[in-house]
């Protein structure tokens, strides 16, 4: 028995996806070193960056971890997971925080213990619930049921976090969506179908939905010529910073944007302005190769998964990375409208720390299993 446990444990070792690991860690890294610098001259700098070191050490564990645990023991808890993580939303509309530093009710406290966005931990609950989902409705006779069921589930998380309001992580979950439906090869005419609605459905969105601030921000990159300073204040510091970084950059810890407050939120939303200032065109370019290899890497496995419900995972997970980093990146340059949306593994905050580092854990899971032969054999 001890031979056959070594056996296994040399065999996921040898089948340990050490490129995503190693990437994910070296963003991680990155992250770490590029928000010293970017909190160093702010007046709790030091407790945020604390915390920051704290929750990557804490997730790097929780990672390896969940890479040892079989991933589709997921499906007999996902039903409930979800149920869980909408519970935790729907308490923001009761006992949430957040109003008065960043305009949006979007965090839970325990006082003395801990203070997380339940938007983060709805992220992984409802990847985990869809694949099994689609997982069904593959092979189910009747699918209308798993439609249903799909569309509902999804519109809850969507429209509790968008009431906050937080349309920049709701929209994390409509890209998660499509992309799982693209994984599970919707016919391309539902795609235009479901384009046409969006279209249809954005004047409404525009004149009942969107908050002035957040029509102000679509202006912005549309009109900018049209706008007030204010309104184009984020932007023009952030885009000012970047550009003034040349090849090289301005050096950690030299910036002059990042080091006199000059950007705002540099240490979450807008920290690739600190990236582009402080280390040039030149780091910005590193940072975003690895970003690239770590997307494309999850896509790699989700079309390897030895099945549907790793692939559907995989996929939904990529959807959510693939999002988050191109519209942060996005919206620090000019090129898409400002929403609070951080770049992963790199931006200050515990929750969305720990979140991604649980989500590579599965990920990582999927990458390990595919082909497994003696594991899948024994049943682990």
């Amino acid at each position: 028995m001890q031979l056959v446990a070594k056996v296994k444990a040399v065999d996921h070792i040898k089948k340990f996806d050490y490129i995503l690991f190693l990437t994910m860690i070296a963003i991680t890294v990155f992250g770490l070193v590029v928000l010293k610098s970017a909190t160093y001259s702010m007046k709790y700098g030091a407790s945020i960056y604390k915390t920051q070191v704290y929750m990557a050490i804490a997730g790097t564990l929780i990672c390896l971890f969940l890479n040892f645990i079989d991933y589709r023991i997921f499906k007999a808890f996902a039903l409930l997971f979800y149920f869980i993580s909408i519970a935790l939303l729907g308490a923001l509309f009761f006992v949430g925080e957040g109003r008065d530093e960043v305009g949006a009710v979007s965090w839970l406290s325990i006082p003395g213990l801990i203070k997380f966005q339940p938007a983060e931990v709805a992220k992984i609950t409802y990847v985990l619930l869809l694949a099994l989902l689609l997982e069904k409705m593959r092979t189910a006779e009747k699918k209308i049921k798993y439609y249903f069921m799909f569309i509902v589930f999804s519109v809850i998380p969507v429209a509790l976090i968008a009431k906050q309001p937080d349309l920049g992580t709701a929209f994390a979950f409509v890209v998660s969506f499509a992309v799982m439906l693209f994984t599970f090869g919707i016919k391309f005419r539902y795609i235009l179908i479901g384009g046409g609605v969006l279209g249809a459905a954005f004047p409404i969105v525009w004149r009942f939905v969107l908050k002035p601030y957040q029509k102000n921000r679509i202006l912005s990159l549309l009109q900018p010529e049209l706008q007030s300073a204010d309104d184009l204040y984020q932007i023009n510091k952030a885009k000012t910073a970047i550009s003034s970084g040349q090849w090289f950059g301005q050096g950690l810890f030299n910036g002059i944007q990042t080091q006199n407050n000059g950007i705002p939120i540099k240490e979450s939303d807008f920290i690739f302005s600190v990236v582009g200032e402080e280390l040039g065109f030149i780091g910005a370019g590193i940072l975003l190769i690895l970003f690239t290899v770590l997307i494309i890497r999850i896509f790699y496995i989700a079309s390897t998964a030895d099945d549907l419900y790793g692939s559907f995972i995989a996929a939904g997970f990529g959807g959510i990375y693939m999002y988050h980093f191109l519209q942060n990146v996005g919206m620090n340059i000019g090129l898409l409208p400002i929403t609070g949306i951080p770049l992963p593994f790199v931006s200050a905050g515990g929750s969305a720390m720990i979140t991604n580092f649980i989500a590579m854990g599965i990920v990582l899971s999927i990458s390990v299993r595919r082909s497994e032969g003696m594991f899948e054999k024994e049943g682990i």
